[in-house]
């Protein structure tokens, strides 16, 4: 039982910390803010012809 959690527990890691290269690693063309992708949880400006996440 106990390494059936642990298995789980590394699996969710390991997708968790996939999801969130996979999400940061990507730059977008763009020219204006509206050819970036829209968002409600994030802001996304165009700076120097790429969409960047802005906090």
């Amino acid at each position: 039982m106990s390494k059936t959690i642990m298995f789980l527990y590394a699996m969710t890691l390991f997708l968790f910390l996939l999801h969130i290269e996979k999400s940061s690693g990507v730059l977008i063309d763009c020219k204006t803010v509206k050819d970036c992708p829209p968002s409600y949880t994030k802001i996304y400006r165009c700076i120097d012809n790429k969409c960047r996440l802005v906090l």
